[in-house]
């Protein structure tokens, strides 16, 4: 009797554990695409609303990111709780470099865009843990994840590969 309420325990969170994970799989499907533009004048875009990649503003190439990317990705913004971010950040300096960043997410209806650049970023003194908690920051750490993500294709890779035997 024991034994058959603990299996009948483990086969019910089993079946919510999966059904957890069609639900994300489900999701992310339908409720969650993001665009980044990033680097120089924010001409390289990952765009998963058409699932398109460009290449600083040049090539565009087809790529999907898997349910799992998508997943990572998502939990990254919720981990920052990027719906609560500003559209815009103060600026701290003038470097005026033309390193660009936008992004926008649309997830579950609600859309948010962001853009931000160097002059965005607080002065660094000798101790960046004072930093930690900064949005801009944040956001950047994030967007090099993704930007690290997506370099490490398959996709990307042979981009980068046809561009060098031009």
């Amino acid at each position: 009797m024991k034994g058959s309420i603990v299996g009948l325990l483990i086969g019910i969170i089993m079946t919510g554990a999966i059904g957890m994970a069609m639900y994300r799989s489900a999701d992310i499907n339908s409720n969650f695409d993001f665009m980044l533009k990033y680097g120089y004048e924010g001409r390289s875009v990952i765009n998963t609303y058409d699932d398109t990649y460009i290449k600083e503003g040049s090539t565009i190439i087809k790529m999907k990111l898997s349910n799992d990317e998508m997943e990572t990705i998502l939990n990254e913004m919720h981990e920052i709780d990027i719906f609560n971010y500003p559209e815009a950040f103060p600026v701290y300096g003038h470097v005026n470099l033309p390193m660009k960043q936008y992004l926008e997410v649309t997830y579950n209806g609600k859309k948010k865009t962001i853009a931000w650049s160097l002059d965005n970023m607080p002065p660094f003194g000798f101790d960046l843990d004072t930093y930690e908690d900064n949005e801009v920051l944040l956001l950047d750490r994030m967007a090099n994840k993704i930007i690290r993500l997506i370099e490490a294709k398959d996709e990307y890779k042979k981009l980068q590969e046809s561009r060098l035997n031009e």
